[in-house]
């Protein structure tokens, strides 16, 4: 479950980077967390429709993982 809401919060993150966008965040992002002392990477593929997110992370047990039911809200048209 910690890892879930890790991932949910890397999205989240993603969302609010200075200059980020709707389009800005739909893409390929790599990545990597510690666990146990050991490096796990991570591939995020999202897909961004509107306010709906989707997409998957591969590099799980249960790889690829979907993303479901994700949604953007808040001041989209911001820029850096």
């Amino acid at each position: 479950m910690k890892l879930i809401f890790r991932l949910l919060s890397l999205v989240a993150f993603i969302s609010l980077l200075p200059g980020a966008n709707a389009a800005d965040a739909s893409g390929t992002w790599k990545g990597a967390f510690d666990f146990q002392g050991n490096p796990v990477p991570l591939t995020i593929n999202l897909k961004i429709d509107g306010t709906k997110v989707t997409g998957t992370v591969e590099g799980l047990p249960t790889t690829p993982a979907e993303i479901h039911d994700g949604a953007l809200a808040g001041d989209m048209s911001r820029s850096g």
